[in-house]
């Protein structure tokens, strides 16, 4: 039963062990006698898709739904396309019709509505596939994620990479494609993680600062993991007030000298 966004009846020491059973550090609920916030269970169920835990997240879900109200029921089945057995199910269907899809009518038939669940997963429907019959069906099946990625649908554009190889679809476009749409997909999820940890109360500023670091150790190539931690040195040297008499400009240089001293020790620990 959801009441101004509290569940009644599920508490936060039960997701709280249930994370741990899962090897997961919760970063929104604790180990008390109290019933869990809505808006807590959103953000630790996004951080769990977002990071790939898909164990954890099931587990939250299922816990969710047994203490559930209708409006409850209704809201947590948002995050069921998430849901990482429906894809284990679908990798097992495909493997059954691999040897079909030597014929080239059923694989023109498969494609055109395998194409279609994908999209309609996330209430969309083909924009190109369907207007290019007299191209080859991977070339069309690759110029729909074009389409979808420049509309900044990484995870469209990347399922269907995924679901081209099921079909065994080749084509430079779809290779293309899905590279850079995984990446797109993985700097977004990063993202989401280090909101989450840098909203959460069971993490220090510090360790915010230290998910930043690695993420962009990983991904060099994205700024916006520089532009984060410009914001937690901006922060904290203007706590310590070190910023009193500088005028705007020497604020700046002195946030990137500490940014790229920061880098410099992450590269000669390496």
């Amino acid at each position: 039963m959801v009441g101004e966004n509290i569940i009644k009846g599920l508490q936060q020491k039960t997701l709280f062990s249930l994370c741990k059973k899962h090897n997961w550090d919760p970063l929104f609920f604790s180990s008390i006698d109290a019933d869990v916030n809505l808006g807590d269970l959103d953000r630790e169920l996004e951080v769990c898709s977002a990071s790939r835990n898909w164990s954890v997240f099931s587990a939250l879900l299922k816990a969710a739904r047994e203490k559930a109200d209708a409006s409850l029921l209704k809201h947590l089945a948002n995050f069921d396309q998430y849901d990482a057995s429906e894809r284990v199910a679908a990798r097992k269907r495909f493997f059954a019709l691999n040897y079909l899809l030597a014929f080239r009518p059923f694989l023109r038939h498969r494609a055109d509505k395998y194409l279609r669940q994908i999209l309609s997963s996330e209430m969309l429907k083909p924009e190109v596939f369907g207007r290019k019959n007299d191209l080859d069906i991977a070339e069309r099946w690759g110029l729909e994620m074009k389409f979808w990625y420049s509309q900044g649908n990484y995870k469209i554009a990347a399922n269907l990479g995924q679901g081209a190889a099921r079909l065994k679809l080749k084509h430079q476009l779809i290779t293309h494609y899905l590279k850079i749409s995984a990446l797109s997909l993985d700097r977004s999820n990063r993202l989401i993680v280090l909101k989450g940890i840098q909203k959460s109360p069971n993490r220090t500023r510090s360790e915010y600062e230290k998910a930043i670091i690695d993420s962009w150790s990983v991904d060099p190539d994205c700024s916006d993991y520089l532009e984060l931690l410009r914001k937690v040195l901006s922060f904290r040297m203007r706590k310590k007030g070190l910023y009193a008499r500088l005028s705007e400009d020497l604020e700046q240089e002195c946030v990137d000298l500490e940014l790229n001293k920061k880098l410099a020790t992450l590269f000669l620990g390496s």
